[in-house]
């Protein structure tokens, strides 16, 4: 009967680490398509900003065709223009593939055919500061180390090799096993009731076995569960220091990535402006083309920055919410 139960207890145990192996991956999974979302999102607004780039650059061009025309600039000055105007929709061009492409990534990720429709729906990003606002470094480490499935693997290891290590010393205790039996015996079908009461017989028995000798199996057996144990034992504080340090990397990434998208945002607006200036001023003729063309530049590398830096953030801060067992959310 016990060596039943701790069978019984074994099946179960197992399948609950088949649950947390299966809680495992749908959590390297989530983070895999949470990337992969993401970076279609950065395409989406990086194409966004390069588009009006673009846009800007046509005017350009097409203001210096018009000063060419007339002879007041010089033909150099008006190809640079165009030449600008060319690299700004190669640029776009650039990050249209880019998105089509993580687009694609994300369809696979979601098992969908490449050709099916998958609207995406971009966090509010005006509330991103909220995203900010964290818990204590060692409120996040307790909530990882009571969430995480790797923690639980490794104590579902142990509870496993106690288990398995009952069952082996069950199996060279005795057992006692019962059986019993009714017959009847008659010669032919007359009379079949008398005979039923004449022939009537009960059978009861009783058997005990008792393992004497196994070659030195169930000691070895009981030899490896042991080891196996030990070894448990140090995986489970292996991985809590290992879950440990990661998740105070990942706070440490989250505020680093956060005041690197406060710095990026604060150069893209200064040089978006700056680009505004010299771009009105180049219009009337009070700047010349390089220096135009090099504020142009400027934000251009700026934006790139800035929108990198931000995903960058909402990534890391989403990494660190599924480690700690919150709910996967783009709002705040």
């Amino acid at each position: 009967m016990l060596i039943a139960t701790n069978n019984i207890k074994l099946s179960q145990q197992q399948e609950e680490e088949a649950k947390l192996r299966t809680q495992k991956y749908d959590n390297s999974l989530s983070i895999e398509i949470l990337s992969s979302y993401l970076s279609v999102l950065r395409n989406e607004e990086t194409l966004k900003y390069k588009t009006s780039i673009v846009s800007t650059s046509k005017e350009q061009a097409d203001m210096g065709k018009k000063k060419y025309d007339v002879g007041t600039m010089l033909e150099s000055d008006y190809l640079i223009l165009e030449a600008q105007y060319a690299a700004n929709q190669t640029d776009t061009l650039d990050a249209y593939i880019s998105r089509s492409t993580n687009l694609l990534s994300l369809k696979k990720l979601l098992s969908m055919a490449p050709e099916a429709n998958l609207e995406l729906v971009a966090p509010d990003t005006s509330t991103i500061d909220a995203l900010a606002l964290l818990p204590s470094q060692e409120e996040c480490v307790s909530k990882a180390l009571q969430t995480m499935p790797e923690l639980k693997l490794s104590k579902s290891a142990i509870e496993i090799t106690e288990t398995q290590t009952a069952i082996t010393k069950g199996s060279r205790r005795p057992t006692i096993s019962a059986s019993a039996g009714i017959g009847t015996s008659h010669r032919d079908f007359d009379d079949v009731g008398q005979q039923l009461g004449d022939n009537f017989s009960q059978q009861v028995g009783v058997s005990l076995s008792m393992p004497i000798y196994d070659r030195g199996q169930t000691k070895s057996k009981l030899e490896q569960n042991r080891i196996a144990k030990q070894q448990a034992e140090i995986d489970y504080a292996q991985t809590e220091l290992s879950i440990r340090q990661t998740v105070i990397q990942q706070y440490q990434n989250v505020k680093l990535a956060y005041e690197r998208y406060k710095m990026t945002k604060l150069r893209c607006n200064a040089y978006g402006e700056v680009f505004k200036v010299y771009n009105a001023k180049f219009n009337v003729g009070m700047v010349v083309i390089t220096d135009m063309l090099q504020r142009q530049d400027n934000y251009i590398n700026a934006i790139n920055e800035y929108v990198q830096a931000k995903y960058a953030f909402i990534l890391n801060r989403k990494i660190l919410d599924i480690y700690t067992g919150e709910n996967i959310s783009m709002g705040n």
